[in-house]
């Protein structure tokens, strides 16, 4: 075997041992950024005020590929007044039924209360799955409230991950992790790359129109049958 077929092959050789381990790699990293396993997402709902009644909503939406354990809503002391607050939390339901949630919550929000705010379990959520979680002030007397009802400061988080806020399914509001990127930058990349093929498209054939003529094509065909000739003495030569 001859010097240069066996640098040939050491190249070679290295290059499948590159791609074994590089490709594994970069089919994963790829199908975890359009797939993520772990996406969680919640929501929250404006405050409803109505004569004594404040009433607001926290959805918590999976939508990664794997299962949310151990879910859990914090908020701070000051988000409400837990003597006049109660909360109901849903059981996990397919986040196309959110329409079909019924709340009336009636367990009082101080069973969940920490040094520094509230805990509400939310317990396992499976992928493409909600959970509402519904709070409602209601004052004694006829008078509003003193206090809001605010879940500005709201946050969620599992055993995987800290949720991320969004402003519906899929759609997060701040957030710099690779899947919100690549989900909001894909239809601009799609956009550029179909313009792009356009563009390469009608080159082309305006280049075969005009320019490419079938004078052109015989001589580039003649001149590469020579090339081939060449070649084939040189390799004669040296046997």
């Amino acid at each position: 075997m001859s010097t240069e077929s066996t640098v040939t092959w050491q190249k070679m050789t290295v290059i499948i041992a590159l791609l074994t381990l590089a490709l594994p790699v970069a089919a994963r990293f790829g199908w975890q950024l359009v797939f993520p396993p772990n996406y969680l997402l919640y929501e929250t709902t404006h405050t409803t005020k109505v004569s004594n009644i404040q009433t607001a909503s926290v959805i918590v939406v999976n939508a990664g590929n794997s299962t949310q354990r151990e879910v859990a809503l914090y908020l701070p002391s000051d988000s409400t007044d837990a003597k006049i607050t109660s909360i109901e939390v849903s059981s996990p339901r397919r986040s196309n039924l959110r329409s079909l949630f019924e709340a009336e919550p009636q367990t009082p929000i101080a069973k969940y209360s920490q040094e520094s705010g509230f805990k509400i379990p939310m317990g396992n959520i499976a992928p493409e799955e909600e959970v509402r979680v519904t709070l409602t002030a209601t004052s004694k007397t006829d008078e509003f409230l003193p206090t809001r009802l605010s879940l500005s400061e709201a946050r969620v988080e599992s055993s995987s991950m800290s949720g991320i806020e969004a402003d519906g399914v899929r759609y997060p509001a701040f957030s710099d992790d690779p899947h919100t990127m690549y989900v909001q930058l894909s239809p601009y990349l799609l956009a550029a790359f179909s313009t792009l093929f356009g563009l390469i498209m009608l080159i082309s054939l305006l280049h075969d129109i005009f320019f490419n003529t079938p004078q052109k094509q015989m001589t580039r065909l003649w001149r590469q049958m020579d090339d081939l000739q060449e070649k084939i003495d040189k390799e004669r030569r040296y046997q």
